[in-house]
């Protein structure tokens, strides 16, 4: 008989399980339901915004988008609107790592999902007599729970089992769910054989740019490229804010580089691009000039251009930028890589632009502001390293000091400059492969005595 207060029991009591299973994610306080450790939101100026206010702001999120409310890109959105407002753009947390404010966002959201969810399931297995867990299985499995997957255990056996884990199923992205059972009643969803199949695809591998992946090794790539394009979109609105346009050109340009390769990747492995991953708030794509080289490990030919007077830290194009002095008598008889540190030209060109516009954007400003201790450093240094090292191309490099003519703080006093020296004594060159800021303490103890690893030169 039908019953027009049925559907709103059932409402009540679905309701009854959505909120015991977020309390009991949230360990019955109806607070932080992803357990995050975040301590602040911070921004590229040092603006801080305590954590609680973001723990706050994603529990008030995922408590709409687990109750259906919102999607998780949307629910993300909210979460880092509010911040970014205000400039804020990494998290940080307890043990000091620092996340990208989207990243860490969008996984807090499907953690505190998860947990909702898992909550739920555990209530409804009480409530009719489960004694078991099954969990789902997917072909892109991490070998770490390949050989559990798609299994049926008991509830002890699944704490002893989930407890061997260093990571336990549902945590630090896992995308597995457990389902409550009633073990010997509850059919398998997967057969052995399917089960094996499913194996099987996850260890086959194919190569893709000289490496040798599984489809989960080509997962993790995408989820590092999405990473890196959001890294640099927020670098493009640093340099925006800042009037960089140069840098902001440079940033665009590997966008677009990563971006070529994000969707090469997954064409080549036949997995879904997920580009709402990298969407970033505020950025705002500008036409970029070409693209930014591929660089390479060993020193490509070119043709040396004339010496040049001042240092375009911004232009792709070779740079002859100054002369190595014969640096042979720097370093001891015995040295390897000594009988190739010879008066050549030293190109500054794509390779070190490429470094810097990738993973170190914020030298730019200080770089331009001392330009001009570039030529210096390789021509006349004030320190070098005593040793020559050897890089994973073969190559040996040499490290030059100087003080810099405008430094913004004690951590930037001195120039360090990173040069690979060419095997081709006559008719090659020096290359350029880093610049950085050093503070002069690291090299000259506070009695006037240098460090060990260095020495005073004097060219």
């Amino acid at each position: 008989m039908f019953s027009a207060d049925a559907a709103p029991v059932a409402q009540d009591l679905a309701m009854d399980e959505w909120i015991s299973g977020v309390a009991e994610a949230a360990q019955g306080t109806l607070q932080n339901i992803t357990h995050t450790s975040a301590v602040a939101v911070v921004s590229p100026n040092g603006i801080v915004s305590p954590g609680e206010a973001y723990v706050a702001a994603v529990d008030e999120v995922a408590a709409q988008l687990a109750g259906g409310e919102d999607g998780l890109r949307r629910a993300t959105r909210k979460v880092c609107e509010q911040f970014a407002d205000a400039g804020l753009s990494v998290v940080e947390y307890e043990n000091g790592r620092v996340e990208e404010l989207g990243a860490a966002t969008e996984r807090n959201l499907k953690q505190a999902v998860h947990e909702v969810y898992q909550g739920v399931q555990r209530r409804v297995g009480q409530e009719y007599g489960a004694d078991g867990v099954e969990i789902s299985a997917h072909a892109d499995c991490a070998p770490d729970h390949l050989d559990i997957q798609g299994l049926q255990f008991t509830n002890e056996e699944y704490e002893q089992v989930n407890g061997s884990l260093r990571r336990k199923i549902g945590t630090w992205n896992c995308r597995h769910v457990v389902y409550s059972i009633i073990v010997g009643i509850t059919p398998p969803t997967y057969t052995p054989e399917e089960l094996a199949e499913m194996k099987a695809k996850a260890q086959a591998v194919q190569e893709f740019d000289g490496k040798q992946m599984t489809v989960y090794e080509a997962t993790q790539a995408q989820r590092k490229l999405e990473r890196e394009i959001r890294k640099q979109k927020n670098r493009a609105i640093i340099a925006k804010a800042a009037g960089e346009d140069d840098m902001r050109r440079i940033a665009q340009m590997r966008i677009n580089q990563l971006t070529d390769k994000y969707k090469e990747l997954s064409d080549a492995f036949n997995i879904p691009t997920k580009m709402e991953r990298t969407s970033v708030s505020g950025f705002r794509p500008v036409k970029a000039q070409g693209k930014l080289p591929a660089a390479k490990n060993a020193l490509p030919s070119v043709t040396i251009p004339k010496k040049t007077s001042f240092v375009d830290i911004y232009n792709t194009n070779p740079q002859n930028v100054g002369t190595l002095p014969d640096m042979r008598s720097s370093y001891s008889q015995d040295d390897p890589g000594r009988e190739f540190s010879v008066p050549l030209p030293v190109i500054y060109n794509n390779f070190a632009l490429d470094h810097l516009a990738k993973d170190h954007p914020e030298r730019f400003a200080w770089l331009q502001a001392n330009a001009q201790d570039i030529i210096r450093a390789i021509e006349h240094p004030e320190f070098i390293e005593k040793t020559l090292r050897i890089r994973n191309d073969g190559f040996y490099s040499a490290t030059h000091f100087v003080r810099v003519s405008h430094p913004t703080s004690q951590s930037n006093t001195m120039m360090g400059i990173a040069i690979s020296l060419s095997k081709d004594k006559k008719g090659g060159y020096h290359q350029i492969t880093t610049i950085y800021p050093k503070r002069e303490r690291d090299i000259v103890r506070s009695d006037g005595t240098i460090k060990d690893k260095f020495i005073r030169v004097n060219y």
